[in-house]
């Protein structure tokens, strides 16, 4: 992974609407969120609908962002995200999970 360059080759115009699809997302669902050694963590309420639109905001920013690793899981009645990187991708997770 650290040697993908951190680059998005999403098109600018694009970028608003996803980044207004996580902010929905993260609004809808977000349990909580902690940062991890080389990323973070947000834990999303397991409710209808949630774990489909976490896999294909997941499948749009794998295709963008290749630099990037993302793992959806559950536990505790609850699903997890985990989003990690390279060192110099954190602003980015950050970002992207509004840490």
């Amino acid at each position: 992974m650290d040697e993908l360059p951190i680059a998005c080759t999403l098109g600018a115009a694009d970028m608003a609407d996803r980044r207004d699809a996580w902010e929905a997302l993260l609004r809808d669902a977000a349990l909580g969120r902690e940062r991890l050694p080389h990323g973070a963590r947000v834990r999303l309420r397991d409710a209808r609908g949630i774990a489909e639109r976490a896999r294909a905001l997941i499948a749009a920013e794998g295709a963008c962002c290749a630099f990037l690793a993302f793992d959806l899981g559950a536990d505790d009645g609850a699903l997890r995200l985990d989003v990690t990187g390279p060192d110099d991708a954190r602003p980015i997770i950050d970002g992207l999970l509004a840490l």
